[in-house]
Formats: C-alpha cells, structure tokens, sequence
C-alpha cells in the first residue's frame, strides 16, 4: 500500500470563479472564490539503531564495524495520499470607482478585502509522529484589507 500512490479524485480537483459586477455610483466590484483540497497529512516516525537491531539481529548498514551506533531510519506509517486536511475555501472581494478630472488626470481608488470568510486552513504542519504531530506550522493568512489607488495622467 506504500509503494503504489493513488490519490482520492477529490485530491486533484480545484474550483475557481471571478465575477465583475458594476454596482451604482460607478463603483465597480470583483469577487474571486477558490476551493482547493487541504494538505496531505502524512505521519513520519524516526527509529534508532537500537530497536530495528533487536528485530533485524544486526545493526543498521549505516553503522558498519562501530562499537556504537546512533543511526536511526524514518518511516511513514500513514500511506500517502489517503488522509487530508479540510478543503480550503477562499473569498476576495474588490471594490473599485475611478474619478476623472478636468486636466485629464484619472484616479482609481480600491479597497480589497482579502480572504472575507477569514478561513484557517493549515497550510503546513509538523509531520513528525510523537506529541507535537499535526501541529500547525504555517497558517492561511488572516482577513486583510488593503486600500490603495492607481494615478493616470
């Protein structure tokens, strides 16, 4: 089961939509939505020379003639691609209105509203088996806002 990897049809799949919509006042608004499917948990456990020893009856290669040795091997114990985080849902939002003046100049003022929904997904995690597995390494960013405008002349 750990050598051939088959990932779940949900593991591949993504959905992502745009939409532009003018509202009144000239304000014009975007909102792109994304879905995609979580990180893999995987689970990986380091094992010493002492233990696989006493099963294999000999020492790790890695050890050759040592009178002491501290190899140790990692191995999964989750089959990859079987186990996921939730999916990750993600709405931004953009408002936008430009103002002309009579010189010529334009200016387009926006103001952007990342990740709306204020998910969390975890985007990375400690993969190590032992008391911190699973732990949240690396987190979606939070809700932001950012306003900012673009001069043409």
């Amino acid at each position: 089961g750990f050598c051939k990897v088959t990932p779940p049809w949900s593991a591949g799949t993504q959905v992502k939509f745009m939409v532009v919509y003018p509202l009144p006042f000239d304000v014009q608004t975007s909102a792109i939505y994304q879905n995609s499917t979580g990180i893999p948990i995987t689970a990986s456990y380091v094992v010493g020379n002492a233990a696989i020893a006493s099963s294999l009856g000999r020492n790790l290669s890695d050890c050759g003639t040592a009178a002491t040795c501290n190899a140790n091997r990692t191995i999964d114990i989750i089959r990859p691609q079987t186990m996921f985080e939730p999916r990750l849902q993600q709405l931004d939002l953009r408002f936008s209105r430009a103002f002309k003046s009579k010189s010529g100049l334009r200016v387009r003022a926006n103001l952007d509203v990342y990740n709306t929904l204020n998910a969390s997904n975890v985007i990375n995690m400690n993969t190590t088996y032992g008391p911190q597995w699973k732990d949240a390494v690396q987190i979606l960013s939070g809700r932001l806002l950012r306003i900012g405008a673009q001069l043409d002349f």
